[in-house]
């Protein structure tokens, strides 16, 4: 299955503005090298569209700039071989500096400070539709729960009725990387869709379901003060169909998420 190819053909001349205009590079002395890399973009269009959307499903945050939208990752220092992974994967493809993901401390609402790494995509006009597709404005009840938690909330994520468009084995592998978990005991994974409502993750079973024909169940967590939130659940021998799916374009320091070791072999119980 590919993506659409329209989105390239649409965006190539808008991609080409975005690319020459150095006010998008950290650095202006950047420029050459990205210059260059303008004639890969269609190379690399499927594969980068894909990994976005597997990461937008994810962590990454999608912010729209005025008339440009960028990427935003942001990770624990603990997760720093994954956020260098996704750093290469898209700096060497021309989205984003080549300067390595920037460290910093983070407070936590319970006090702790945890390390964090942090990177952004250069921001494109063609990253908007990304934008449309997976947000929308808070209801007025999101609003104002979130303005009583003293947060802010410009806009919520949200699934895209056509999300079945979207999912591509690559996607999958990023998206699973975000947010999968492994549970060692019965070797069955779960993704962390806490964030969508349950009809959005009805959308995403079917999706998953015709796209690569695997079951997953869709699970309710009850959290502090009765919130009712939704994971994905993937029996054991589900996974061993998943495997195959998403491991090629998994880094090898995510097979543990599969309940494999660095090599892609079975972890064995001791």
């Amino acid at each position: 299955m590919t993506l659409n190819k329209t989105w390239a053909r649409k965006n190539y001349s808008t991609y080409l503005i975005d690319k020459l205009n150095v006010r998008n590079f950290a650095r202006a002395s950047e420029a050459p090298q990205h210059l260059q890399s303008l004639q890969n973009f269609l190379e690399h269009e499927d594969e980068v569209r894909a990994a976005l959307i597997g990461n937008i499903l994810g962590d990454a945050y999608v912010d729209r700039r005025g008339k440009k939208t960028r990427l935003q990752f942001l990770g624990s220092i603990k997760h720093k071989t994954y956020l260098l992974f996704l750093h290469n994967f898209y700096s060497t493809r021309g989205y984003c500096s080549k300067n390595e993901p920037q460290e910093f401390n983070q407070l936590h609402y319970s006090g702790k400070v945890y390390g964090s790494l942090r990177f952004g995509t250069y921001s494109f006009t063609s990253f908007n539709d990304l934008h449309d597709l997976f947000y929308r404005l808070p209801t007025e009840e999101e609003f104002s729960t979130n303005r009583k938690n003293k947060r802010k909330l410009h806009y919520i994520k949200k699934i895209p009725t056509n999300i079945h468009e979207y999912l591509t084995p690559r996607t999958l592998a990023f998206w699973f990387m975000d947010d999968g978990t492994f549970n060692n005991p019965k070797g069955t994974v779960q993704i962390a869709t806490n964030s969508f409502y349950l009809q959005e993750l009805g959308l995403l079973q079917k999706a998953l379901k015709d796209n690569f024909n695997l079951d997953w169940r869709i699970h309710k967590q009850t959290r502090p003060n009765d919130n009712i939130q939704f994971i994905l659940y993937l029996s054991r021998n589900q996974v061993e169909l998943l495997i195959p799916i998403i491991k090629p374009f998994m880094v090898n320091t995510m097979y543990y998420k599969l309940g494999l070791d660095l090599f892609g072999n079975k972890i064995t119980k001791t």
